[in-house]
């Protein structure tokens, strides 16, 4: 029988990000070691398992509904110390002085407390007398016997969390599985299932899609992309790739299948003996690329001298700062082969002269499109899991709305009208508004919610994401926290008095991988997303129609005017006229 561990969170306010984290990290373990040992972590947290009550203040409430049924307490701490309760300093210090007081008496838990020691972005937020409880704190904890661990920002932390509960889980089911564990103590098998959840992770473009994998055409000319069914013979075998790595440069615009090829390529390098490294592009700077290598090698316990080869991910070169970070990757690893996978974006340039020399020769490869055959097979795959249909009319539907909605035939593209044809299989989408129109739709319209919480209204959700956009791209800033988001739409609710549960709003664009984790906060996954609320939002309020036409700003961001015109074609199309 599988085995719960309960873990409560205990922290202040200004680490919300590391309690999203937690959760993060303990699916993964669960996914991994906690599925192979036959065990589950999950946690506990005010803010999700308390409901509304009384007691002598707030603090009682908590304590009395959690009670102690947790086996593990983590405690995060930052700047702020907390609000004082009626029996200490603040809620967190209470938590950790119960917890505390059950490992002192009965040793039935174990307690790990953390500190964020980055230094903050502005010295004007900070208030002296918490930041002077917070240190007076880690020398409690210090005097009382405890070690605890400092990081610097939410990556670090959750790779140390991570790496300190695989140890943890490790020791306390060693005796059950011995056998099982020797051979993951030696890094083999407890590796392997987590380079195959990463690679499943990256399969994944919505929830409860089918995990559907079709080898990828890899070739020396992109021809190929402009006619799929031809030059098939030009390609390149992944297997030679992974048997003998070499420095690679292999393009290919958003939604090919960069990422998933990444994971796939390390995957199956790994079961080949070998040792791969994963490096997203987007989530590093140039100045500490090295430092993510290394902090890569030693999540997985892997000794860097091991390393056989380095994926760079999400790369492109209309950023400066990309070169920067291609060079020093290079010249850090000058003996070790670099893949380098481009994202290319032919409406983006770079704005600065390149002044990086890169002392490397790369081999030019380009990701293709699917052919008809390989269309035909993620269209099996998706229908026997979904019984959407006979089999040949779903591929000539899937095929005919490809070529009418002039999209490149890729997996992602062929899942998103999978997607739609599960509702909509005798309707077929006129132009790509429409085609998210119906994925939304599609979203939204969920029967497993729990009867206390209301479906979103659509529209209503179309109108303030619309709004969220249209400051995204006016701010040019387009990371974002989960806290941020819910309490932007929550004004834009107001405005209108719309009724949406905004943490539900989140919680399925999430869970669809629209909007993802990334870095310090959320981005939306794809920038089409982006400009078609933003196009959305064009409709409903012509000063912000007028912003993204009179100056020709759409030049940055043409897809914007795509989805403009294809939410009402005629209209926009002669307002996208009179501008020009």
């Amino acid at each position: 029988m599988t085995q719960i561990i309960k873990c409560f969170i205990a922290s202040p306010s200004d680490t919300s990000s590391e309690r999203e984290i937690c959760d993060k990290v303990f699916q993964n373990i669960n996914k991994t070691i906690g599925d192979y040992l036959d065990f589950r972590i999950e946690s506990l947290k005010w803010e999700k398992d308390v409901r509304p009550g009384f007691s002598t203040d707030g603090q009682a409430v908590i304590n009395e509904q959690i009670g102690e049924n947790f086996q593990m307490f983590i405690g995060i701490m930052h700047k702020k110390f907390g609000t004082p309760t009626n029996h200490a300093d603040s809620g967190t210090e209470e938590e950790f002085n119960n917890a505390y007081e059950r490992f002192k008496t009965r040793k039935d838990i174990e307690i790990m407390f953390y500190f964020n020691d980055e230094a903050p972005s502005s010295l004007s937020g900070i208030d002296l007398l918490q930041l002077d409880k917070v240190l007076k704190f880690k020398r409690k904890i210090a005097e009382l016997g405890g070690f605890y661990y400092q990081y610097k920002g939410h990556e670090e932390f959750e790779t140390a969390l991570r790496n300190h509960l695989n140890l943890y889980f490790f020791k306390i089911f060693g005796s059950k599985k011995k056998a099982e564990i020797d051979e993951i103590n030696n890094t083999k098998k407890a590796i392997s299932i987590i380079l195959q959840q990463r690679f499943n992770d990256s399969l994944r473009g919505f929830s409860n899609q089918p995990i559907i994998w079709i080898d990828p055409i890899l070739s020396s000319t992109n021809e190929i992309s402009r006619n799929a069914d031809d030059n098939y013979n030009n390609r390149v075998e992944l297997t030679s790739i992974i048997t003998e790595p070499t420095s690679i440069l292999i393009k290919a615009p958003q939604q090919f299948g960069l990422t998933s090829l990444s994971h796939y390529l390390i995957k199956e390098a790994w079961n080949n003996d070998s040792f791969w490294v994963y490096i997203d592009a987007q989530k590093c700077q140039s100045h500490s690329i090295d430092k993510n290598v290394r902090r890569e090698a030693e999540s997985l316990s892997i000794d860097i001298s091991q390393i056989k080869c380095i994926i760079l991910d999400a790369w492109n070169d209309h950023e400066i700062d990309s070169f920067k970070k291609l060079k020093n990757l290079c010249d850090n690893y000058n003996e070790i082969p670099i893949i380098v996978m481009q994202t290319i974006d032919d409406s983006k340039f770079l704005t600065e002269t390149n002044k990086y020399k890169i002392d490397r020769s790369f081999t030019i490869l380009h990701l293709l499109a699917l052919t008809r055959a390989n269309i035909r097979k993620v269209v099996s795959e998706y229908n026997k899991a979904k019984e959407i249909g006979e089999e040949n009319i779903i591929l000539s539907k899937v095929i005919s709305d490809l070529e009418t909605l002039n999209i490149h035939r890729t997996p992602y593209n062929c899942l998103t009208l999978l997607r739609v044809a599960e509702k909509h299989f005798d309707e077929s989408p006129l132009n790509r508004t429409k085609m998210l129109e119906m994925v939304l739709f599609i979203l939204f319209d969920m029967d497993e919610l729990p009867n206390y919480k209301t479906k979103p209204d659509l529209k209503d959700c179309e109108y303030i994401l619309g709004r969220y956009c249209e400051k995204l791209i006016r701010n040019n800033i387009y990371e974002f926290s989960r806290e941020n988001f819910i309490d932007e739409l929550r004004e834009f609710c107001k405005e209108k008095l719309i009724d949406l549960e905004l943490d539900i709003v989140f919680d399925i664009l999430n869970q669809n991988n629209i909007i993802v984790r990334r870095d310090f906060g959320f981005v939306f996954r794809s920038s089409y997303w982006v400009y078609y609320f933003a196009a959305k939002r064009m409709h409903s309020n012509q000063e912000f129609a007028d912003y993204i036409l009179s100056s020709k700003r759409y030049i940055s961001f043409p897809e914007i005017i795509e989805f403009y015109t294809g939410a009402d074609r005629q209209g926009a199309t002669q307002i996208v006229a009179a501008y020009s």
